[in-house]
Parts: C-alpha cells; sequence; structure tokens
C-alpha cells in the first residue's frame, strides 16, 4: 500500500494543487482538482489500495463530514427542494476533501506538503497582483478579466477572480504560510518580506477591514509565540503590556477621529439666501449630515446644479452614479467635502477630474488621495453617524449586517427547535422581509451574513449545538497540531461572525481543505514541520 502511495503521490499533488490554486484564481480549478481527487480516491479505494476510513479517526475530518450530513437531513423538513439541491451540491466540498485527503495525507511527504503551500501563497499573490494592475490601469487586456466597469468607489469589484471578503482570509492565512516558513537563505527572506509587505498593501488598497483584523491577529501570534520562545518572563510581561498600550492608543485614536469627523467646522450658521446668480439657497438644517465637517443639505440651488451639470458630464442628473448612487446627492456631498455652497459657480469651478470622480461614485474628494484603510475608516464613520441620525440603511455595510441580524433573530424565534431546512433558508428570509424591511430596498435584502445564524436557520438548535462543539473542538486539535493550523481556525470561527463563509464554493472548498490539510492527518505530519522561531 505505501508503495502504491508513493506512486500515486504526483497525480494527488496535482489535485490538491489545483484546488489551493482555484480558491484564488477560477472556480473551474477548485472544480477540477476536487473531482479528479474524488474519483481518484474511489478507484484507489475500490482496488484496496488506500485504508478509505481513516477520516473517521481525525475530528477535523470527520465533524465536517457530521456537519454536511445534517445538512442533508435538514432537506426532510425543507419544502424548496430545488434550492436545497443546489445548496447540498455547493457544500459538498465539504463533504468530499475531509472524507478524500486524509487517506494520502498520512504519507505526504514534507516537500509535497511544501509545494502545495507554496502554490497557495503564488496564487493568492496572483491574485492581488492582477486586482493591484487593474487599480492603476496597468493590466493588459483587463477587458477579458471582467465585463464590469471598475470605479474605485467601488474598490472590492476589483477583486476579479473571487469575492474580495474570501480574498482577506486567503491573504490572512499566505501571511500565516509567510511567516512560519523556515527561511535560511537570503532570497527566501527577500521574498517572504517582499510578499508580505505587498499582500498587506492590498488589503488596505481594496479596503478589507476583516482581512486586516486577521492579519493583525497573525502578527500578534507569532509575536507572542517568538517573544515565549526566546525571551524570559519579564520581557514577555512587557510585551504583553506594550500591546495592550497600543490596543488601547489605536481606541481612544478612532474615537477621536470620530468625534473630529462629527464636530462642525467653522461657522456655518444660515446667512445667505441667494446665490451669486440671484437664486435661492434651500436650506434644511435639521439634517444633519456632514462631509469633512460641512453640512451638506444647506446652501443647496438645486435649480443650478440641474442646469449646470450637463455642461460638465454625460450622466443624468437625476439618474445614477457609476457606483450605483443617486447622482445628484453624490455632487452635494462632494461639493461639501470641499467645504463650499451647492450651486451653478461651484460647480463651474471642479476640474474635470474631479467630475469624473464624482460620476465614479466617490463622495468625498479626499477619497481619491486617502490610502484604502483611511477610506474605509472614513466610510465606517460615515455609516455610524447615519445610523446615529436614524437615515436609510440602503448601501451601508453597517447598518444592513445589523438588519440581517435581526431577521435571522425573528426567524430564529419562530423556527428554534428544527429551523426552517435546509432548503428553506433563502425563502424564510425573503419571507420576513415582507413583514418588515427596515426601509431595505431589493437589492440589499441579503442574507445573514453570519454563518452561525445561517446554520441555526439551517438545521435548529440540534445544529447549532453541533456547530459549538466543531468549534470548540477545532481549537482543541488546532492548538496540538501547529501555530499556522491554529491561526487557520482563528480565521475561520471569525470569518463565520460576518459572513455566511459556507454558502459560497470558495469559502466552503476553503474551510473542507485545510481543515483536512492540518486537522485531518495524524498529529506527526504537522508536528515535523512545525514552524520555527526565526
Amino acid at each position: 500500500m505505501i508503495k502504491w502511495l508513493a506512486k500515486a503521490e504526483p497525480l494527488v499533488l496535482l489535485w490538491l494543487i489545483l484546488i489551493v490554486c482555484g480558491l484564488a484564481l477560477s472556480p473551474v480549478m477548485m472544480s477540477i482538482g476536487t473531482i479528479g481527487l474524488t474519483i481518484q480516491w474511489l478507484m484507489d479505494a475500490g482496488f484496496g489500495r488506500i485504508k478509505p476510513w481513516l477520516f473517521i479517526t481525525f475530528s477535523g475530518a470527520r465533524n465536517w463530514i457530521v456537519l454536511y450530513l445534517l445538512f442533508a437531513v435538514g432537506m426532510l423538513w425543507s419544502d424548496n427542494w430545488t434550492y436545497g439541491l443546489h445548496d447540498l451540491k455547493t457544500k459538498l466540498p465539504l463533504l468530499l476533501l475531509p472524507m478524500t485527503m486524509p487517506a494520502y495525507l498520512v504519507e505526504f511527504k514534507k516537500h509535497d506538503r511544501q509545494k502545495v503551500e507554496w502554490a497557495f501563497v503564488l496564487a493568492v499573490f496572483i491574485s492581488a497582483m492582477v486586482s493591484f494592475l487593474l487599480v492603476h490601469n496597468w493590466m493588459p487586456f483587463a477587458d477579458l478579466l471582467t465585463s464590469k466597469k471598475l470605479h474605485l468607489a467601488k474598490i472590492r469589484e476589483y477583486s476579479v477572480f473571487t469575492s474580495h471578503v474570501r480574498m482577506g482570509l486567503f491573504v490572512s492565512l499566505a501571511l500565516a504560510l509567510l511567516w512560519a516558513k523556515k527561511k535560511d537563505r537570503l532570497f527566501l527572506k527577500i521574498t517572504s518580506w517582499g510578499l508580505s509587505i505587498f499582500l498587506l498593501y492590498y488589503l488596505i488598497l481594496i479596503e478589507s477591514a476583516t482581512g486586516l483584523a486577521l492579519s493583525l491577529l497573525t502578527g500578534f501570534l507569532f509575536i507572542l509565540r517568538y517573544f515565549k520562545l526566546r525571551f524570559p518572563v519579564k520581557i514577555r510581561w512587557v510585551m504583553g503590556i506594550g500591546i495592550i498600550g497600543f490596543i488601547t492608543s489605536s481606541v481612544i485614536y478612532i474615537r477621536h477621529e470620530y468625534a473630529l469627523y462629527v464636530t462642525p467646522k467653522g461657522n456655518q450658521e444660515i446667512s445667505e439666501v441667494k446665490t451669486p446668480d440671484g437664486n435661492i439657497y434651500e436650506h434644511s438644517p435639521q439634517i444633519l449630515q456632514m462631509e469633512n465637517g460641512n453640512y451638506v443639505h444647506r446652501f443647496i440651488c438645486w435649480q443650478e446644479l440641474e442646469k449646470e451639470w450637463p455642461n460638465r458630464s454625460s450622466l443624468d442628473f437625476k439618474g445614477k452614479d457609476y457606483s450605483g448612487g443617486e447622482l445628484k446627492y453624490t455632487i452635494i456631498r462632494y461639493l461639501s467635502s470641499k467645504g463650499w455652497h451647492k450651486d451653478g459657480a461651484t460647480l463651474t469651478q471642479l476640474s474635470n477630474e474631479e467630475i469624473k470622480e464624482i460620476e465614479n461614485g466617490l463622495p468625498n474628494y479626499q477619497y481619491a488621495q486617502m490610502n484604502g484603510l483611511n477610506r474605509r475608516l472614513d466610510r465606517l464613520f460615515f455609516e455610524y453617524h447615519m445610523l446615529t441620525l436614524g437615515y436609510s440603511p440602503n448601501g451601508h455595510s453597517l447598518f444592513q449586517r445589523l438588519i440581517y441580524w435581526i431577521n435571522a433573530y425573528h426567524i430564529i424565534g419562530d423556527h428554534f427547535l428544527m429551523g426552517v431546512g435546509t432548503g428553506d433558508v433563502q425563502d424564510a428570509i425573503a419571507a420576513q422581509y415582507q413583514i418588515d424591511d427596515h426601509g431595505l430596498e431589493k437589492e440589499y435584502q441579503l442574507r445573514t451574513h453570519n454563518q452561525y445564524l445561517t446554520l441555526w436557520i439551517s438545521i435548529g438548535l440540534l445544529g447549532m449545538l453541533f456547530g459549538i462543539l466543531l468549534c470548540i473542538q477545532m481549537i482543541k486539535s488546532a492548538r496540538r497540531y501547529s501555530l499556522v493550523a491554529f491561526i487557520y481556525t482563528m480565521i475561520v470561527l471569525i470569518s463565520f461572525f460576518t459572513e455566511d463563509t459556507l454558502e459560497t464554493q470558495a469559502g466552503v472548498t476553503f474551510v473542507g481543505f485545510f481543515s483536512a490539510w492540518w486537522l485531518g492527518a495524524p498529529l506527526w505530519t504537522s508536528e515535523k514541520w512545525r514552524p520555527t522561531a526565526g
């Protein structure tokens, strides 16, 4: 059997590399790799060449298979079998990868494991590099990669191969792999540092708050481990105090920046009644929306703006900008961000480049110069401020998630024990929006964006309790395997709070593959190349 595994290893390696590269680059590659591996596993099991039951012995693989079977059982009380079968099809990697991979990983050589992990890092880098080139208009044949017209206001759409959310998870894990690799040559050190800096820059570029938070957690765990191995207890205490100080300073800084954000600039009393052309200004002092400390709904002359706009742009003044927002409100927000009145005279002062920024949906003139992190922070301030003022949640991710979770809470309350069934999740969510849409327009009426809540909605209390057990066992197993395995586990479990990670092919393949990779093989396979300090 061992001899056969040695012969089969190159083909298995091909399937695994296709899967990990497909995560960041191509769903087709993921599918080919998964199907190829499954067919080979079935053939090898049929001829007695492998031990197909090995997955049973590893909780890191076994538990995901059980979870998939629970989703399958959830079809018994579902009415919408069409949706349910589609959902089970999407989740198939959660069954197939943990079932097939352990049979081969028991004899997988160290250098082959390194090849797979480096292939994943390289694929993530290529995907990030394409996004970087697209943002800066340096990508040749860009039209072949995407049919969408990309705009800075929707920076996340520049992640063309997979969702920016998934890319945030992939980058965090790629960084962990880079930092864990032994770097005994100068070339490897330079490559590792270069890739790390670029990938962190990429997360800032696409405004991936989740990816940045997970990458910071990854860095923190590596620093903690480094100090634990290299320094005495007193130095570790100093490091701990330093980390607490950093976190505290960050919180104070954010609070200070938000306080500045909501503080009006200068004297904005309504003292002028007419524009330079003699038309009447419109004022709504009860609306406290601001841009850069300037009230948006004061000193507006819609008549002049509508008259002058066709001289500057071909877009319909009463239509949408390229990012999908109402153009006229993008215009007044942009002019407000400069501290200007909103009339024909100020509109004529804008440069052609600034007009393009408005067309692309940028509501603030500073956004074009801001880095992604500051731009994202400013948008979060805006969303939170609008939330406190009681405005529409449409298009604001922070608002919308709160509504998604509230809807999930109501659905769980009505189907506490059994859930609605695997096939009826989408129907139940749509029905809840019919009862109370909280002001959300149809295009924003989405799923829960929380995998734990989705699990409860789907298969009820039993599913949720099993999910908690699965999380606990993952953490316990990962701590015994390696630091990277533990970081991967944290990435997955934290992502479940803000995303429906298991509802997309990339998400379930990511979870199914790496759970089997680290937690679905004997302990020694991970211990043999546990990352060393330095």
